[in-house]
């Protein structure tokens, strides 16, 4: 529990909790001390596994209005939900 950038905080008088992290706090406390974390910020745990497939385009080249299609299947007995991000690069 020492590697948690938190601390206990202090009240002040004005009713208000003060924390001394400052900004060094989440991942850049970690990125600040050189330390790898186990699931670096974003990683998005669900505890199960997906598959991907089935890559749809409507259009050649991707404008505005055009859309992308995939399949996302779960592999678990339980539900479990995914998001699929996208980015699209100008070459």
């Amino acid at each position: 529990m020492s590697l948690i950038p938190i601390s206990q905080g202090s009240k002040g008088g004005d009713g208000k909790v003060y924390y001394g992290e400052g900004l060094f706090v989440g991942y850049r406390y970690y990125d600040k001390k050189k330390i790898a974390p186990l699931f670096p910020f974003g990683f998005g745990l669900s505890y199960t596994t997906f598959s991907y497939g089935s890559l749809s385009l409507s259009a050649q080249e991707i404008g505005p209005d055009d859309t992308l299609q995939v399949s996302v299947d779960n592999n678990a007995d339980h539900a479990r939900h995914a998001r699929v991000q996208s980015c699209s690069l100008m070459l």
